[in-house]
């Protein structure tokens, strides 16, 4: 059996792909492509445990709904925390608390 630590980094596939990930030990990297209006990733993510799941900028890359086309800033991940809070029915308090036991475990 594998040890791993790790992020996944712009995760964005399938249900399946994430269970294989995190069978190995590794968490998965979720930027603003979880907030764009196409993106299967919110499905996928609502049956896969919060404590699975860390956070990304990307930036200047993939910026988020409601800005989406602009260069993307470290700023704008309220943008995806708050996906993940109507993803997992949780509060900001509640997801921040649990993104920081993930950090901690993975680094």
């Amino acid at each position: 059996e594998y040890n791993l630590k790790g992020i996944i980094h712009s995760f964005s596939g399938s249900y399946e792909t994430a269970i294989e990930f995190i069978k190995l030990g590794y968490k998965l990297g979720i930027n603003g492509i979880v907030t764009f209006k196409n993106s299967k990733l919110p499905e996928t993510l609502s049956k896969i445990p919060l404590e699975n799941i860390l956070l990304e900028t990307d930036s200047p890359y993939i910026t988020p709904e409601p800005i989406r086309g602009k260069q993307n800033e470290p700023k704008n991940l309220i943008h995806i925390a708050n996906k993940l809070t109507d993803i997992y029915n949780t509060t900001l308090e509640e997801l921040s608390i649990q993104l920081e036991i993930n950090y901690k475990k993975t680094f």
